[in-house]
C-alpha cells in the first residue's frame, strides 16, 4: 500500500465500529472468530498483514480519540473525576485517548491539522456549532456531552426535561400550590423566550409545565443575572412561592445566604445537582443528580455503534434521593462512584 489505512476505512468497509477493529487486530477474545477472520481477511486484501499477536496491541492501529476539554474543568473535583473516568473507560474499549484541554474551539481547529479517527467534545454548546460542522466535514466523527437547542453531532445529555417534571411532581405531593425556579438563564431576570436561555434551563421549565400548566416562565422563573440577586430576593421575600426548583448547587447556596437554612427547609426545596458525586444536602426535600457514570457509559454505546449508521442524541435520567439527616451520598470508592443512598 502507499498509503496509511485508517481504522475508520476499515470499519466502515466491515460494518462495524472501530473498536471492533482494534479489538480484532490486537487479538482481543471479546471479538467472535469470524468477525475477527472477515477483519483480517480484508487487511490482507489491501496489503496489510496482521503481524501483531493475540494479547498485544499493534502501534499506529488504535483508534486515536481526541477528548477536548475546557482547562477550566480541572478547578472543579468532581468534573475532574469524571473526565478521568472517561478516558480510563476509552481505553478500557480499545481507544488511544489524547486528552487536549484549552479553550474548545481552538481544540476542535487544531483536529482539522491532526484528524484524529474520533473526537469526543466534553461540554458542547451552540457556539462550538460551525467548529463541529467543519471538523465533520472533513471526515472526522464528532461525539459529545452537553447541552444545545440544536447541535451537528450526537450527545449525551441529562434527562432535564425529566428532572424538572419530577421535581415539580415532588412539590405537588408534598402540597405545593405555585412553585418558582431558581436557576441559571442569562442576563434578564425572568425568560420571555426559552429558545434565547440555557437549553437545559429551557428543558426543566418545559418538565414543570407538565405538572404545573400555570406555571409562567416570564413570572415564576429567575435568573441568577450573573450575580444580580435582586429579584430572587423579591420573589423569596414575596411569600408567593410555597415551592421551589433550583437548578444546581450554587442556587441552594444563594438561597441559604438569603433565608437561612431553616426557612429553605421549610419552603419546600428540590434541587437538581449536576454532579451525583457532589455531597447531599439534607435541608432539602429531593435532590436529583446527573448521572455521570451513566452518561460515559451511553457515550461508549455511541461511539461502539458501527460507522456509517443512523445517529442521534441520547438522555440519561437523574439519580434521585429523598433527604433527610442520615441521607448521604455512597459512591467514594472508584468502582461504584455517584450512587446516591437513601
Amino acid at each position: 500500500m502507499n498509503r496509511k489505512i485508517t481504522v475508520r476505512e476499515i470499519a466502515e468497509h466491515c460494518g462495524v465500529s472501530m473498536a471492533t477493529v482494534s479489538r480484532a487486530i490486537n487479538g482481543n477474545s471479546y471479538v467472535s472468530p469470524e468477525l475477527r477472520k472477515k477483519i483480517r481477511e480484508y487487511l490482507e486484501d489491501i496489503g496489510w498483514e496482521p503481524r501483531n499477536l493475540p494479547g498485544t496491541r499493534q502501534n499506529g492501529l488504535e483508534p486515536e480519540v481526541a477528548v477536548i476539554a475546557s482547562l477550566e474543568l480541572l478547578d472543579h473535583p468532581e468534573s475532574a473525576r469524571e473526565l478521568k473516568l472517561l478516558v480510563s473507560e476509552l481505553y478500557l474499549a480499545g481507544f488511544r485517548p489524547v486528552l487536549r484541554l484549552g479553550h474548545r474551539s481552538e481544540s476542535l481547529r487544531r483536529c482539522l491539522e491532526t484528524r484524529p479517527d474520533l473526537v469526543v467534545l466534553n461540554g458542547f454548546s451552540d457556539r462550538l456549532y460551525e467548529d463541529v460542522k467543519r471538523l465533520q466535514e472533513t471526515g472526522v466523527r464528532v461525539v459529545g456531552f452537553g447541552e444545545a437547542h440544536a447541535a451537528p453531532c450526537p450527545l449525551v445529555m441529562s434527562d432535564h426535561f425529566a428532572a424538572g417534571r419530577e421535581a415539580a411532581e415532588t412539590l405537588r405531593k408534598h402540597g405545593a400550590r405555585r412553585i418558582a425556579l431558581f436557576a441559571m438563564m442569562g442576563a434578564q431576570p425572568h425568560p420571555e423566550d426559552l429558545g434565547k436561555i440555557y437549553s437545559r434551563s429551557a428543558k426543566i421549565i418545559r418538565g414543570i409545565r407538565e405538572v404545573f400548566p400555570e406555571f409562567d416562565p416570564a413570572a415564576d422563573a429567575v435568573s441568577d443575572c450573573f450575580g444580580d440577586l435582586t429579584e430572587f430576593k423579591r420573589m423569596l421575600s414575596s411569600g408567593c412561592y410555597d415551592g421551589w426548583v433550583l437548578g444546581d448547587a450554587r442556587r441552594l447556596e444563594e438561597m441559604v445566604a438569603q433565608a437561612g437554612e431553616f426557612q429553605v427547609m421549610e419552603s419546600r426545596v428540590v434541587l437538581l445537582q449536576t454532579h451525583a458525586l457532589s455531597p447531599v444536602p439534607s435541608i432539602c426535600l429531593k435532590v436529583l443528580a446527573e448521572n455521570e457514570l451513566a452518561r460515559i457509559r451511553k457515550l461508549l454505546e455511541l461511539i461502539q455503534r458501527p460507522v456509517g449508521n443512523a445517529e442521534r442524541s441520547v438522555s440519561v435520567p437523574y439519580l434521585g434521593t429523598r433527604c433527610g439527616g442520615r441521607r448521604r451520598m455512597k459512591g467514594n470508592s472508584d468502582s461504584d462512584p455517584g450512587k446516591l443512598e437513601g
